[in-house]
């Protein structure tokens, strides 16, 4: 039965192909989609929008009143019309300044929560994928996604669509105030905008292609500066800081770049519409004069026209800024929306059968397993039993990692291939193998926290007294006692103050103090000295006792405390036995084991 990553289709894939045609191809229609993120908060969105209907509508009450104080003075000399328009005036600016408070403690903090909202489920659908969607991933790519997409779409939110709700009622009301004033006018003042249309159809799809290559290579720089932070100490070990430096500068060099032409088409697109704009101011200017004169607009009539004309500025300044801040919105969006439209490849039982414990056979029945389109595994048969140690080798790439990773379901298994007790591994919840399975391997990820932190990881309410007992079954204990904050020292990033064989046994005891059913325990101690392993693995023993125990090394000296092995070669069991019948037979473990020997016996070290 095959089973297998790879290829050009998988998830992966699909991911890193955004920036292609088809995601410029995403339309502003795509950012419809941020909406059920701002269901849980609708009362709030409600508030916030009253608020600013509120304020634009004192707003539009203003030029009114203005209009009405010129008059007041030119025509009929009534001074205390003129007190009344001011106090009205006065009224309007105190209920839009009220507004402007409500929408914007309202709407700006909802724009937070989505932000919150969307990067938790951004981060708990990632989660979900397997270990063989992350061996391809990039961590720079997400963490570009995770941060500036969704700070981007939140900026949509807080500013671009309320712009547009906001700006749209300013703009209608405007209209409608002019054309009670002078439809003729107002229809004349607005012929320019023809030409708004026709600018944004040119000058749109441009924007919005330039804005996906600003996200997208974001994500490069991103990628980059993880990269060099992770590996700096191999950075520094080669001497490589210059061509890194070079490395780094051309990436921004092209973000530089990017964003010159992402900035240039938006300054093209809000030098034309303030075009158009003064077009129709000054049609207005000559048009409303000729009016004044003949008689047929007075002079209040005429400020109050240009007042709410000038009140259209700040919509046709802002439409460029939106429309461009959408755009890169909408591209933000469809970047973190790819993401959350994978679908897990590994997912919970729809059948699940409640096993209450994993301290059972495990069989692997002809497994066949691909990666990356080569056979890593080929019909691979081996039975596993429970309550005793099984130790598994070979050559480097035969299978051995693979096939401990498949034990647990960190990649997916084929069905039928893989069983427990008798029953499917695809059939048991995946919170039960995680949670009753513990696996060390070779180069241990911690966490940047205490050592303490990292030691209970798994198990996060172990008492001090857990934590140290579990640290002196992995041998640790006596050198945490030596770091100036001892448990509570913190590690750094990966575990950097730590040497390899610190952090393996650091790890090891990050998977004792779980207190498993099966414990995996892949070259887990590869970087400790021959007489440390033994003292660690003799002071197993008891632990070990009842718990099926998995062993993944290449070194003989660890196998021995098996009590059977399995030697994998090409994908396949080769042999199986215990340490003294495989060195009885002239196979490849007794290769293995002669050839170690004989690098011990002339002081080559392991």
């Amino acid at each position: 039965m095959a089973h297998g990553f790879g290829g050009g289709g998988g998830p992966l894939a699909r991911m890193q192909g955004v920036g292609s045609d088809e995601v410029e191809s995403v339309k502003l229609s795509y950012l419809k989609r941020v909406l059920p993120y701002l269901r849980p908060y609708r009362r709030l969105v409600f508030l916030g929008f009253y608020g600013s209907v509120i304020t634009k509508a004192a707003q539009l009450i203003s030029p009114y009143f203005v209009g009405k104080a010129v008059d007041a003075f030119t025509i009929w000399g009534d001074q205390t019309l003129v007190w009344w328009c001011v106090g009205a005036i006065m009224l309007a600016i105190i209920t839009e300044v009220s507004g402007e408070f409500v929408w914007r403690t309202t709407l700006v903090n909802t724009s937070f929560y989505l932000e919150n909202d969307m990067r938790n489920r951004f981060l708990s659908h990632i989660l979900r994928f397997s270990h063989s969607w992350f061996d391809k991933a990039r961590t720079g790519d997400l963490m570009s996604r995770a941060t500036s997409d969704i700070g981007t779409v939140r900026a949509v939110v807080e500013f671009g669509l309320v712009s547009v709700v906001r700006n749209t009622l300013l703009f209608a009301g405007a209209l409608v105030m002019m054309f009670r004033i002078s439809p003729f006018l107002t229809l004349l003042s607005f012929a320019p905008l023809i030409g708004l249309t026709i600018t944004v159809r040119l000058i749109g799809p441009m924007l919005h292609s330039r804005a996906m290559r600003v996200q997208e290579q974001i994500a490069e720089v991103s990628a980059k500066a993880q990269e060099n932070f992770t590996g700096i100490r191999v950075v520094k070990a080669y001497g490589m800081e210059e061509a890194e430096i070079g490395r780094f500068s051309e990436l921004s060099r092209d973000y530089y770049k990017k964003n010159m032409s992402l900035a240039k088409v938006s300054a093209l697109l809000h030098t034309m519409l303030m075009l158009i704009f003064e077009a129709g101011i000054l049609l207005t200017l000559f048009i409303g004069g000729r009016s004044i004169i003949f008689g047929t607009l007075s002079y209040g009539e005429f400020v109050e026209f240009i007042g709410y004309q000038m009140m259209l500025i700040w919509p046709m300044i802002s439409f460029g800024m939106i429309f461009a801040m959408m755009q890169r919105g909408a591209a933000s969006l469809y970047r973190i929306e790819k993401i959350l439209s994978e679908k897990p490849q590994i997912t919970e039982p729809e059948d699940g059968v409640e096993m209450k414990s994993l301290r059972c056979d495990i069989n692997i029945k002809n497994l066949t397993f691909s990666y990356n389109g080569a056979e890593v595994l080929k019909n691979l048969t081996l039975k596993i039993e429970g309550g005793k140690i099984t130790g598994i080798t070979g050559a480097v790439g035969c299978g051995k990692s693979t096939l401990v990773l498949l034990l647990s379901r960190l990649y997916e298994v084929p069905e039928g291939c893989i069983f427990y007790g008798g029953v499917d591994i695809r059939r048991i919840p995946l919170r039960i193998l995680h949670k009753r399975i513990a696996y060390s391997p070779q180069d241990p990820f911690l966490f940047s926290e205490t050592v303490a932190d990292n030691i209970k990881f798994g198990k996060t309410d172990a008492t001090d007294e857990e934590v140290k007992y579990y640290a002196r079954l992995a041998g640790i204990a006596d050198e945490i006692e030596e770091l100036p904050n001892k448990y509570e020292q913190i590690v750094g990033e990966r575990g950097i103050t730590l040497s390899g064989g610190q952090k393996q046994r650091l790890s090891l005891a990050r998977a004792l103090i779980t207190q498993p059913d099966v414990l995996i325990l892949d070259d887990t101690l590869s970087s400790v000295d021959s007489q440390k392993e033994d003292e660690i693995m003799n002071g197993l023993r008891d632990y070990f006792e009842g718990r099926t125990v998995i062993i993944v090394s290449h070194r003989v000296s660890t196998l021995k405390y098996a009590d059977k092995i399995a030697v994998i070669s090409d994908g396949r069991v080769v042999e199986e036995g215990s340490h003294e019948e495989l060195i009885k037979n002239d196979g490849l473990y007794r290769q293995i084991y002669e050839r170690q020997r004989i690098r011990e016996t002339v002081g080559v070290g392991r």
